[in-house]
């Protein structure tokens, strides 16, 4: 489906009028003819053969149903989790999506069953009784889906159970745990065409007509190439795109906290050129880190959800990683990759791109089989640690001098013991938020027996006496702002001198703006408070 060759629209055709209408018998043949259709359909070299692609996806949405409703179980379950339409998935989500997922799709979802857990299902469900219940003790002995039935009305069993959890009395953190805690499984009936791999689709762009796909690229060029503004989106858009990013992930058994906790205003449609979209997705205040911004994305083409990932961006600094979905492996990955890169590098003022070594193979077996290493390698990311550079470069040498050389697993996971890093520019690498997570518990620890209220409480005393602190009455969003950024400021100030006076009016504005501004403006204010970081820098290499 992908051989662009002279007569490739023509050869693309003739194959699509042989097979429309066929039947298909095979799990195997449905699924990869599926699949073959949504590329050919993103990468549509002309109108006709973008709307033929279309018009053979829906009867296989349709074939799916006649599947649903045969009388063989074997056949009628046989598509459960590809999310295909018409068929069924089964897995274990956050509370967060599930409960969208029941409110915006009601009919559609249901409980399918539970794990084995630490914490009965009782005792944390009991809290949600009526305190004039509490004498009923013997349906203590029924399981998860006759209790259900038995204390919460006339309700579908997983909207019952989503209610029961969103009374409980605590915090949303603790609500989030608690529901992961109990392993609890969703079934979901793909029935509406939003909801389905087959037929879900966004766009804010004209279809882009492929004559030919881009296999080599100059990534430098690509990547310096300006940035267009971002689309401006309405608000239905907007919801729009959100439930077709949940849902894609949703299908591929994935969610990322960006896309799960997005807030919709902030989110972004970046046209990057050849109908590919890159859409980014901002994590709500209250779900945000303390020093570094997740950023995550999706990227469209042709209004088809082709890749997904995100970035955790601190002071030109980002951490990425690139997941193409495998029914687009085989399109235009390297371009696409130097696309996510010109994203993120102009929209945030990146730097330095960081690929962690899960993404390369620790850990990860799919990985190393895919040789992911090569991938980043081919693009200008290299080891961190001498050795390991050295080893990379001799493999490569074979790689390019040896026909069909292939470099074995155990030295892909040596490869993988190193974060590989980008310096477009020739920037030196500098340390990520998580060596400053590892500094504040010690400074925690060693300080007012643990107590950390009582750190926080004095960190704002020390803030007020240096003059941070402006004189009014804070608000709800800066006061939280301010109880998770001043520990930083009394660590590293308070045992030395005060910062300097040219300091102290970005600091000022970065201890009460956590939750304030949007993420490149907290970015862009990280980047002036340059004296607190380099003296923490100091303090973490021992430099006092």
């Amino acid at each position: 489906m992908l051989q662009f060759e002279a007569d490739h629209a023509t050869e693309k055709a003739d194959i699509l009028n042989t097979l429309l209408g066929r039947p298909i018998r095979s799990v195997k043949v449905f699924t990869a003819y599926h699949d073959a259709l949504l590329l050919a359909e993103a990468y549509a070299p002309d109108e006709n053969l973008y709307a033929r692609c279309r018009q053979e996806l829906q009867r296989l949405a349709d074939l799916s149903l006649q599947w649903w409703n045969s009388t063989d179980e074997r056949k009628r379950y046989a598509l459960s989790g590809t999310g295909i339409a018409n068929s069924l998935l089964v897995g274990s989500f956050s509370f967060e999506l599930v409960q969208w997922l029941v409110k915006r799709f009601p009919e559609s979802f249901g409980l399918e069953g539970q794990d084995e857990t630490e914490l009965p299902f009782q005792d944390l469900l009991y809290q949600g009784l009526h305190p004039s219940e509490n004498g009923v003790t013997e349906e203590r002995t029924l399981e998860l889906k006759p209790w259900l039935a038995r204390f919460n009305g006339d309700q579908r069993l997983l909207s019952r159970l989503v209610r029961i959890f969103q009374e409980l009395p605590v915090s949303q953190e603790l609500r989030d745990l608690l529901y992961e805690n109990q392993k609890l499984y969703v079934e979901a009936r793909l029935d509406k065409p939003e909801l389905t791999r087959t037929l879900a689709r966004f766009s804010a762009e004209p279809i882009y007509f492929h004559s030919w796909l881009l296999r080599k690229i100059n990534f430098e060029e690509e990547i310096s190439r300006p940035l267009p503004k971002p689309i401006s989106l309405n608000e239905g858009q907007r919801q729009s795109l959100w439930t077709n990013a949940r849902v894609t992930l949703f299908n591929l058994f994935r969610e990322t906290d960006p896309v799960t906790f997005t807030d919709p205003d902030e989110i972004r449609w970046y046209p990057v050129g050849r109908g590919t979209g890159i859409a980014l997705f901002f994590l709500r205040p209250n779900r945000r880190l303390p020093l570094d911004s997740y950023v995550g994305y999706v990227a469209y083409k042709n209004g088809l959800p082709q890749a997904y990932g995100g970035s955790w961006i601190f002071r030109g600094q980002a951490k990425i990683g690139i997941n193409i979905f495998p029914a687009y492996r085989g399109g235009e990955s390297s371009w696409l990759f130097a696309q996510l890169i010109r994203t993120y590098s102009q929209a945030f003022g990146v730097k330095t791109f960081a690929v962690e070594p899960y993404q390369i193979g620790k850990n990860n077996p799919e990985g190393i089989e895919s040789g992911a290493f090569w991938f980043y390698y081919r693009h200008g990311f290299r080891p961190l640690q001498a050795e390991l550079r050295t080893l990379a470069a001799e493999e490569f040498d074979k790689i390019n001098a040896i026909r069909r050389y292939k470099s074995a697993s155990s030295t892909l996971r040596r490869l993988a013991e190193s974060d590989l890093l980008l310096l477009p520019d020739g920037s030196d690498a500098q340390p990520f938020p998580i060596r400053y997570s590892r500094w504040m518990t010690e400074q925690f620890s060693s300080h007012f027996d643990g107590d950390r209220k009582k750190f926080v409480s004095k960190s704002i005393q020390f803030c007020k006496r240096l003059g941070l602190l402006p004189e009014r009455i804070l608000n709800v969003q800066e006061r939280q702002s301010l109880e998770l950024l001043a520990p930083f400021v009394m660590a590293v100030y308070g045992n030395t001198t005060a910062p300097p006076p040219s300091a102290t009016v970005h600091l000022s504005n970065w201890l009460l703006s956590r939750y304030q501004k949007s993420e490149s403006e907290w970015q862009e204010l990280s980047g002036k408070c340059v004296h607190l970081f380099e003296r923490l820098d100091a303090l973490l290499s021992g430099d006092r």
